[in-house]
C-alpha cells in the first residue's frame, strides 16, 4: 500500500499531458503512485502515457476499451487504488512540487479524512496568471481549525466550490461511505464533492496554493455542446436533491444549508440555459433525471406579470451584480429599459455585460431618487448590500 495515489483521467490531452505528468512524477515525496486512465484517446496521449509508464515504476496506465467519460475513469481508478489517500488531478492541470509532502504531512499529523488546499487559475490565452478568486475567498475563510466537512458547509452556508480537485482524500472514507461519481455526465463532481464534505469527520483547509488549474476553451467545463452540459447540470442537481431528501431532510443543522446550495444550483442552471425549453424533450435513461428536467422546463420566470408592470414606474433600473443571476434578471425583465449593472468592485469585472455598462454603485448616485435597484447576487451579502444601498439614499431595493 502506498501513501497517496494521484488519479489522472486522460482523453486527448496530448498538448498538456507531459506538463501534468512531470508535475506528478516530480513530487518531493516518497511512496506514492500515479494511476492514469486513458479513455480511448485518439491523439498522442496513449504514446505519452506508455513512455511515462515505461520510465517510472510508480506510473500505472489503465486503458479503457471504449470512451466512457471522466466519471467512469475516476471510479475505475478509485476501485484499483491501494493507498491511504487519493488526489484527483486533471490531465491539463498540474501540481506544485511539494503538494504531496505538505498535504500528506498535514493529514497524517492531524488524522484527517480530507485536506483542502488552494488553487490558482491560469488562462491559456493570457500570460498573466490570476488567482481563482471565487474558490480562494470561500476556502480561505476556513483556513486553520480542524472541523468536519459538514461543519464547514454550515459555517459558510454552503459557499464551498463543489469540485473534487485540490483535495487530499482518505480512500478508506470514500469506500466506507460508498461515494462514486455519477457516470455518463459532465459536472459529475458536484454531487460527489458534496457527499465528500458530508462524510469527512475531520477536515482541514490550508492556505498553500498547490493546484494550478488551466482554463481553456476546449476543456470539458467550457464545451460548446450545450445539450451535454445541460444534461450534466440536471443530473448534478437531481443527485444533490436526492441526497437531501433521502438522508438529511430532518437534519435541522445541515438541511437549510443543502437547500441553499440547491437553490443556487437551480438558479445557475436557469441562468446558464435561459432558453431551456428550446432543448425540447431531452431523453434521460434515468426516470428521476427525466422528472427533474421537466420540473426545470416548467419553472416560471423570476418575476410575475404584476411585478414587471410595477417596475415600469421607475425612471431607472439598475441590476446589482453582473454574474449569472444578474444576466438572468436582465433577460426576465422582458424588454424594460435597464441602465446597467452595478458592482461593489469594478476591478476584475468586465466593462460591459450584455451590451450594458458595468459600473461601481457610486457611479449611479445621481439616479437615487427615482430608481429601482435589483440585487442579483447568490451570496449571503445581500442583506448587507441592501442596508448599504438604503444608507446611500437608494430607497427602492429589490432582493432576489
Amino acid at each position: 500500500m502506498s501513501k497517496v495515489s494521484i488519479i489522472i483521467p486522460v482523453y486527448n490531452a496530448g498538448k498538456y499531458l507531459k506538463k501534468c505528468l512531470d508535475s506528478a512524477v516530480g513530487q518531493d515525496f516518497e511512496d506514492f503512485d500515479i494511476i492514469c486512465v486513458d479513455d480511448c484517446s485518439t491523439d498522442d496521449s496513449p504514446a505519452i502515457l506508455a513512455e511515462y509508464e515505461d520510465q517510472y515504476s510508480n506510473v500505472r496506465v489503465i486503458r479503457n476499451t471504449c470512451n466512457n467519460g471522466v466519471a467512469f475513469c475516476r471510479n475505475r481508478a478509485v476501485e484499483q487504488a491501494d493507498s491511504e489517500y487519493i488526489l484527483f488531478l486533471d490531465s491539463d492541470d498540474w501540481l506544485e512540487k511539494d503538494t504531496l509532502k505538505i498535504t500528506y504531512d498535514c493529514a497524517l499529523r492531524n488524522s484527517l479524512d480530507m485536506v483542502i488546499f488552494q488553487m490558482r487559475l491560469l488562462y491559456e490565452d493570457q500570460e498573466l496568471e490570476k488567482f481563482y478568486e471565487a474558490y480562494s475567498k470561500r476556502s480561505k475563510y476556513l483556513v486553520g481549525p480542524i472541523k468536519s466537512g459538514k461543519q464547514m458547509l454550515i459555517d459558510t452556508n454552503g459557499w464551498i466550490d463543489m469540485i473534487c480537485t485540490a483535495k487530499l482524500l482518505s480512500l478508506n472514507m470514500i469506500r466506507e461511505s460508498n461515494i462514486r461519481f455519477t457516470e455518463g455526465f459532465v459536472h459529475e463532481d458536484n454531487a460527489y464533492s458534496l457527499k465528500i464534505m458530508l462524510s469527512a469527520k475531520r477536515a482541514k483547509v490550508i492556505d498553500d496554493e498547490l493546484y494550478i488549474y488551466l482554463r481553456r476553451e476546449s476543456s470539458i467545463t467550457t464545451l460548446a455542446n450545450q445539450e451535454k452540459r445541460l444534461k450534466g447540470s440536471i443530473a448534478a442537481y437531481a443527485d444533490m436533491l436526492r441526497l437531501l431528501t433521502s438522508k438529511y431532510y430532518d437534519d435541522q443543522e445541515i438541511s437549510p444549508v443543502l437547500s441553499h446550495i440547491l437553490d443556487r444550483k437551480f438558479n445557475t442552471v436557469l441562468s446558464d440555459f435561459p432558453d431551456i425549453n428550446s432543448f425540447g424533450d431531452l431523453k434521460f435513461d434515468n426516470p428521476y433525471y427525466q422528472h427533474i428536467y421537466h420540473l426545470f422546463r416548467q419553472s416560471q420566470g423570476l418575476f410575475s406579470g404584476e411585478e414587471i408592470e410595477s417596475f415600469k414606474k421607475y425612471e431607472h433600473i439598475i441590476i446589482y451584480g453582473a454574474g449569472r443571476l444578474g444576466k438572468r434578471v436582465l433577460r426576465d425583465l422582458k424588454g424594460l429599459r435597464v441602465d446597467g449593472f452595478a458592482v461593489s468592485e469594478t476591478r476584475g469585472n468586465k466593462k460591459e455585460v450584455e451590451n450594458l455598462p458595468v459600473k461601481s454603485i457610486d457611479d449611479y448616485m445621481s439616479y437615487r431618487k427615482n430608481s429601482l435597484v435589483i440585487i442579483a447576487i447568490m451570496s449571503d451579502e445581500k442583506n448587507r448590500i441592501k442596508s448599504n444601498l438604503r444608507e446611500h439614499g437608494f430607497e427602492n431595493v429589490w432582493c432576489m
